[in-house]
């Protein structure tokens, strides 16, 4: 089995992926700028990195509905899940199509660079778990408790951020650092709920929804934004959000210190520092547009 695809190629199809996701998402800019930027502060790792980052992300889009253009969305479920059972089965993925092929390059990579107390097959299996639940409540427009939700963001991205971390070469883990991942995936879909709620993810808890507004899945969105509890709920989502992202990025600061005797700051830092900040950002203006 193939599983050492030349860099150049590779390059290409980060590239190629990049242009995609901007032109897709470009509240995330601050996000595609670190990935590109990745090889000026660790230049061994940046290829590695992004094409970790790409293969993931073009998994999610495709069980989104959100890839366009690419033979495999007639299946995407059946098409995740063959994904797994490669990794499982081989520790690579057979270089089929362009999210494939950096799959082919990035997964071993990974398992050669894992520490003894990571599980990259773990990480794999968990994080695209949880993009399948999110594709599996998008064909009914399914409704989750609030507990079900945290669980879908600090699972999904914890193991996002162990990944990258991983193929960085950094020694800090997503348990080090608190809630971020909840704060993100919060931060994420308070910011994006218009467009989560009209592809049919629904990110507001049952508690809210169901039982306290008494609205529906199928509530037109220009109607659901106009009921005040469902507009407390997203002002609280953000300010929690927010507060518990600044408290993150403390402890990851906090985890390095001692550790830097280069004044060169860890990679998995400048990553957790570039990412955090920029939702942040993007959660000041959120707070700014509830009122």
């Amino acid at each position: 089995m193939r599983i050492n695809t030349l860099p150049l190629n590779i390059e290409a199809d980060c590239l190629h992926e990049a242009v995609r996701f901007w032109h897709k998402d470009p509240t995330k800019k601050t996000l595609i700028a670190l990935l590109g930027a990745s090889s000026l502060f660790l230049p061994e790792k940046g290829t590695l990195i992004r094409s970790v980052y790409y293969f993931f992300r073009g998994i999610d889009d495709l069980l989104d509905g959100e890839y366009a253009g690419t033979s495999v969305t007639s299946d995407p479920k059946g098409y995740a899940e063959d994904i797994k059972d490669q990794i499982l089965k081989n520790g690579t993925v057979l270089p089929r199509d362009r999210i494939a092929r950096l799959g082919n390059y990035a997964v071993p990579k990974l398992f050669k660079l894992a520490s003894k107390n990571d599980n990259v097959n773990r990480s794999i299996n968990t994080l695209i778990d949880e993009m399948m639940f999110d594709y599996d409540r998008r064909q009914t427009r399914a409704v989750s408790s609030a507990d079900r939700l945290k669980q879908n963001y600090t699972d999904g991205l914890d193991e996002t951020l162990n990944l990258l971390f991983v193929g960085l070469g950094s020694p800090i883990r997503s348990g080090d650092i608190g809630p971020y991942s909840f704060a993100q995936g919060r931060l994420y879909s308070a910011r994006d709920l218009k467009k989560d709620w009209e592809l049919g993810i629904i990110n507001i808890p049952s508690e809210v929804l169901v039982e306290r507004t008494h609205m529906t899945p199928q509530t037109a969105y220009a109607e659901l934004i106009t009921e005040p509890l469902i507009g407390r709920w997203l002002k609280d989502e953000v300010e929690q959000g927010t507060e518990d992202m600044k408290k993150s990025l403390v402890l990851a600061s906090d985890f390095f210190q001692g550790q830097n005797h280069r004044n060169v700051p860890d990679p998995g830092l400048v990553v957790l520092r570039g990412l955090g900040n920029g939702i942040l950002r993007s959660s000041r203006k959120n707070i700014a547009s509830i009122g």
